[in-house]
């Protein structure tokens, strides 16, 4: 469906061709229907009829030098107001400026400390890390120690034992000689 702005320009086109732009010109290019055709190509056509009325008037050269005063007096106006709403719009932007720039440093800051943050949280678990290396071979080398304490243990208890097997064996050796002894002994004194 064609829009009011569409109709209008290609009215104006087909006026500028030297065609005549009617609601079946407009309706065969743009499409739509006549009812909303005819009611803007007649705005135009009324629009038209009055800017040729108006470029047909002829306006006193006083006129005209005071419509011409009067249009440079309002377009300095409008200028001052445009170049306040300028300057205006430069201090916003500005302001603007100045607080995405304090924003960014708030955000470089907030980025500068999570990353010391970080750095140190690292540092702590490479410490820590290193810390538990050391504890496990700490751990490794107490094992080795115990398992070799046990077995010098074992060592120690089968040498007592062996020990005390010998010191068993020779007190019975002992005890075999000192009879033996006392048998001479009294074989001696009985002979004697």
């Amino acid at each position: 469906m064609a829009t009011k702005e569409e109709i209008l320009a290609l009215a104006d086109e087909l006026a500028a061709d030297g065609q005549q732009p009617t609601q079946n010109a407009i309706r065969t290019r743009l499409g739509g229907s006549f009812s909303t055709i005819g009611p803007i190509l007649q705005e135009w056509r009324a629009s038209r009829e009055e800017s040729s009325q108006l470029a047909a008037i002829e306006v006193p050269d006083e006129v005209a030098a005071a419509l011409t005063e009067v249009g440079a007096r309002v377009w300095r106006a409008a200028r001052r107001q445009a170049e306040l709403g300028h300057d205006e719009m430069r201090r916003s932007l500005a302001v603007a400026n100045a607080r995405a720039e304090q924003a960014d440093e708030e955000h470089a800051e907030a980025i500068e400390v999570i990353e010391r943050e970080r750095d140190e949280a690292l540092a702590q678990a490479d410490a820590a890390e290193a810390r538990a290396r050391t504890a496990e071979a700490q751990i490794e080398q107490l094992r080795r120690d115990v398992h070799e304490a046990e077995a010098a243990r074992a060592d120690a208890v089968a040498a007592k034992a062996a020990a005390e097997a010998t010191t068993n064996g020779l007190r019975d050796h002992l005890a075999d000689m000192r009879q033996t002894v006392e048998r001479l002994t009294a074989r001696q004194d009985d002979a004697a």
